[in-house]
Parts: C-alpha cells; structure tokens; sequence
C-alpha cells in the first residue's frame, strides 16, 4: 500500500510542478506584469508567480507528424519550476538566452 502512496504522491508532484494549480487568463487583452506586482495581498498566500506564454504547434519530419504543446517562461522565471531546473540532463539555466530553447525527453528521442 505505501508504494501505490509513494507513486501517488510522485505523480502529483510531477503534474503539479509543471502545471500550475491556477491560470489566469484575460480575453480582451495582455496580462501586465506591473499590475500583478501590484497585488499585495493576494501575493502574500502564492508561493510562485511565473508568467507564460502558450500554444500549440506541429513537428514534421520525415517519418512521423506529431502535435506539440509550447510553453514559453520570462528568463527570470524559469528557475522558479523545480522539475524544469531539476530535470536538465544536458546543458543548464545559466546558458539560456532568447535564442534557447529546451524540449522534454520524449520529444528529444523521438
């Protein structure tokens, strides 16, 4: 029983250290950064503020299509995900810039 515990809480931890518990999202415009900052109280209860940017895209290569989801991070903000800056096999955080990207493993053998 406490392996299925063990692999619970690890499953968890992994889908909630890249996903965050909650996005905020406005239709009509961008998110400003300057107004977040701004909200004192409400920040004084968040552990992690990261502001992203997301899509989705297609990969093609000779063999296989495949659908991809994007996420881009302020460089800043980048290191605040644990399992992105714990997770690096090759390379590391210090060495990013705005012509880096980083991909996961299974898109990396694939």
């Amino acid at each position: 029983m406490s392996v299925m515990s063990g692999f619970r809480t690890e499953l968890i931890n992994k889908i909630l250290g890249f996903n965050p518990h909650i996005i905020i999202k406005p239709y009509d415009k961008k998110i400003n950064k300057e107004e977040v900052d701004k909200l004192d109280e409400i920040k004084k209860s968040i552990s992690r503020i990261a502001f992203t940017f997301s899509g989705q895209g297609i990969l093609i290569n000779r063999e296989n299509t495949t659908g991809i989801f994007v996420r881009s991070y302020l460089q800043n903000d980048i290191d605040k995900i644990d399992l992105i800056k714990n997770g690096i096999i090759d390379g590391s955080l210090n060495s990013f810039n705005k012509n880096t990207i980083s991909i996961g493993k299974e898109l990396a053998i694939s």
